[in-house]
Order: C-alpha cells, then structure tokens, then sequence
C-alpha cells in the first residue's frame, strides 16, 4: 500500500471520531513532529499526549490553529485556483458518502501536507465544512471559513 492509499484509509478511519478528539489529535501530532519532523510522514501518528501541564483548551487551540492553515490550503486549491480535476474528484465523492469524501479530500492535501495531517484534518473539514455546505461547497465553504477566523 503506497503513502497516498495507506493516508485516505486512515483519514477514512476517522470518520467515526469527533471534532474535539481530531482537534486534540492535530495538537499532539504537532507535538511530535516539532521535535521529530519525519513523524509527518506517517498517516497513522496518533502519540500519547507528553506535554505535562499544558491544559485541553491549549490543546484545541493549536488543533484549531492547524487546521485553519489547512483548511483555508484545502479550499484555494479546490475554489479558487480553479484545479477542475482536484474539484471533480471532491463533488464525485459527495456522492458515495461521508467516508469517501474525506478519503478524497485527504488525497487533495497530500498535495500540499504531510500524511499524518492530512488524514486528520480531511475529517474535520468534511464533517465540520463540507457535509453541511452540500451542492454549494465554495459558496458556502468560504462563508464558514471566514466566520472561523
């Protein structure tokens, strides 16, 4: 299994994990591959929370902050550079439910994160972004973005 198939199978495991544990999880991640960048490489990074001290909602915070950077990554290569191919694939997928979508928009970040954040911030954005915008994903995509912020 290649890094780009071994990413959406994990992503897609995460469709059943709440907002708060992949938020939780982004956190942790970054942890890790500050001090161990190659850890990014690898889908399936779920580490054991080291850092004594620092409280939940630091943790959310920097989970938040993450996937504001992808998000907002996610959405200028699919709305607004125009990438019909990348676009494609994402509206094909809302057809085929809620796993395979955020295996398609893990693929779609592969092209510009690393595989231990794709996965878990493919979930996220599907469930938090994507799933409720439906037929209008950019119009509506774009308005949650900006009210995130």
């Amino acid at each position: 299994m290649d890094i780009k198939d071994k990413t959406v199978a994990v992503a897609e495991s995460y469709s059943g994990k709440s907002e708060e544990d992949l938020l939780m999880l982004l956190a942790r991640q970054d942890e890790v591959i500050k001090g161990n960048p190659d850890a990014a490489q690898d889908p399936t990074l779920d580490p054991e929370y080291a850092g004594a001290g620092m409280p939940a909602e630091a943790l959310r915070s920097i989970g938040k902050r993450i996937l504001r950077t992808w998000n907002k990554a996610l959405f200028d290569l699919i709305c607004t550079e125009k990438d019909d191919v990348q676009r494609k694939k994402l509206m094909d997928a809302f057809d085929l439910g809620e796993t395979a979508l955020i295996g398609a928009v893990a693929a779609a970040l592969l092209t510009v994160t690393s595989p231990a954040i794709a996965a878990a911030v493919a979930a996220i954005i599907v469930k938090k972004f994507l799933i409720p915008a439906g037929g209008v994903v950019c119009e509506v995509w774009e308005e949650a973005i900006e009210m995130d912020e």
